[in-house]
């Protein structure tokens, strides 16, 4: 469900920290999911490739630095909306007194600040800080509300290196240890509901939601067991996860020796393209943006196709003649695909044939050839399709003689009837040009994984959560998410069926240790030779 679709014109959201994973997953979905007339501000101290991908989806990318206040301030200027999320480094509280305080010079009055779980009653460093964070921001802006998020379902992507060579997730809590990951999606969603009045972005933060502080959990509580149990039924049979806990030294190296290179996704696709670092730098729209657009832009064209034909019948019954104005609102509905198509145009080429009865067919993408088959997908198109030769039937079969009409307005029917019929055909051959360019991988990957190697307060956070969730105070399920949104969260179930590839053991999965937890010798967790303390 897109919850982004009515922004008003003009309207400005600024995010933080969008150099690193959290704060950029945030900007991509408002990227995605917003209309091109909002304006996304992307803050970053470091403008690196993670964040240079947000200017191509459309995104003002803003480098700032925190011992020079005015840049941060020209990032803010004219903004509605401030997402706060904290810097990944030691002087997280400092920075975020100064871009609270640049935030309040530039007249920003609306915040969200996103924070996490243990916030309240946390106690280490990192929980700390954060609820510090809280207070300072809020006292500095006259409008705010804080997200405090349970440990996320995407966080799990950092273990599938440690299924694929040991078919484990090594992690401190115990078996029976309960817990209510949330879905990055579910947050996205609320954040979005909290700017959101009658479909359409405010100016100031609803006053039912200001100052309140909701805690985003996912529906149900899971153990270590439950989420293994949940993997193994997901990926039927193809390999045996087990739960195994580890002690925090464990933890903190094994998260240490990601350096990257198990993110194959993205060191595939690099690899594929065989292009130098300037080339790659130029890349337009990822092949997942790219699905993902076009899947939400089926829906939006669908259901603008539904409401122009209804809205023209009831034009003409009400003795309207000038129905021009539901033409323009399918003009406004084509505009995605032709922005996906010029995105595409450089890098890709294929064939012209829709291909959307499901017929497989080899398309060229990134440098290699895929063999594409997306049932569900396909049916989308095809269902468009089949929509606009109806509605392109209907039109040209209007009975205008049954209409009472002088001989100006039976001229404007004829010519908004042949508009329309030209700009739904239109449509249709941009559909027939559409890059089909799915790849099994990534058919639901609309995030990117986590990037890597991750920092040492990233892996800091990680350790506390899980902390947090060890000491058992992670064992609760909070309505907040319903309250601010009127849905239902996420199931993790959801998660891995949508992601079953990343989380299946490799043919090569090394012999499990024993589970004798005495055991002091050196033991390999995820290929790696760590020592037990």
């Amino acid at each position: 469900m897109n919850h982004l679709d009515h922004y008003n014109h003009h309207q400005k959201i600024a995010v933080c920290a969008t150099d690193r994973w959290f704060g950029n997953v945030i900007a991509r979905s408002l990227l995605l999911d917003g209309k091109r007339n909002i304006v996304v501000r992307c803050l970053a101290q470091d403008t690196n490739k993670h964040v240079k991908k947000l200017d191509r989806l459309g995104g003002e990318v803003h480098r700032i630095e925190y011992d020079r206040p005015e840049t941060i301030k020209d990032a803010l200027h004219g903004v509605n909306f401030l997402i706060f999320i904290s810097e990944a480094d030691k002087n997280r509280v400092k920075e975020a007194k100064i871009m609270a305080d640049a935030a309040a010079d530039r007249d920003v009055d609306n915040a969200i600040i996103l924070s996490v779980e243990g916030a309240e009653d946390g106690d280490g460093k990192v929980m700390n800080d954060f609820r510090e964070i809280e207070k300072e921001v809020c006292q500095r802006i006259k409008h705010s509300c804080v997200i405090r998020n349970a440990f996320l379902q995407q966080a799990f992507f950092l273990w599938s290196p440690n299924i694929e060579d040991r078919g484990e997730i090594n992690m401190t809590p115990r078996e029976s240890n309960e817990w209510a990951p949330v879905n990055l999606d579910d947050l996205v969603c609320a954040i979005a509901k909290l700017m959101l009045q009658e479909g359409k972005v405010v100016t100031e933060l609803n006053k039912k939601h200001r100052y309140k502080v909701y805690c985003l959990t996912g529906p149900e509580l899971v153990t270590g067991r439950k989420i293994t149990e949940t993997i193994n039924r997901v990926i039927e049979g193809r390999g045996d996860v087990e739960y195994r806990t580890i002690n925090r030294r464990q933890l903190e190296d094994y998260l240490c020796s990601l350096d990257g290179h198990q993110d194959d996704d993205e060191c595939d696709r690099d690899r594929d393209r065989e292009l130098d670092s300037d080339s790659i730098e130029d890349t337009l729209l990822e092949q997942r943006d790219a699905i993902y657009l076009i899947q939400r832009g089926l829906a939006s064209l669908h259901e603008s196709l539904a409401d122009f034909f209804r809205n023209t019948q009831q034009s003409l019954e009400c003795g309207k003649s000038n129905f021009i104005e539901g033409v323009h609102h399918l003009v406004i509905a084509t505009a995605l695909f032709e922005e996906v198509n010029r995105q595409f145009s450089a890098r890709n080429y294929y064939g012209p044939n829709r291909n959307a009865l499901g017929m497989q067919d080899k398309v060229t993408g990134s440098g290699r050839y895929r063999d594409v088959q997306e049932e569900r997908f396909n049916r989308n198109v095809a269902a468009c399709v089949d929509t606009m030769r109806d509605i392109i039937a209907r039109l040209k079969s209007i009975d205008i003689e049954r209409f009472e009409l002088d001989v100006q307005d039976r001229l404007v029917i004829l010519s908004n009837i042949k508009d329309a019929v030209e700009v739904i055909e239109n449509i249709q051959k941009s559909l027939d040009v559409v890059p089909f360019l799915l790849d099994e991988r990534h058919r639901h990957d609309r995030h990117p994984r986590p990037f890597l190697p991750l920092s040492k307060y990233e892996i800091e956070l990680i350790l506390e959560r899980l902390d947090y969730v060890k000491e058992g105070k992670a064992d609760h399920v909070s309505d907040d998410y319903k309250k601010i949104t009127g849905e239902k969260p996420t199931r993790i179930k959801s998660f891995f069926e949508d992601n079953s590839e990343s989380f299946r053991p490799g043919k090569n999965t090394r012999p499990r240790r024993p589970r004798d937890s005495d055991d002091k010798s050196d033991t390999l967790i995820m290929g790696r030779r760590i020592s037990k303390l």
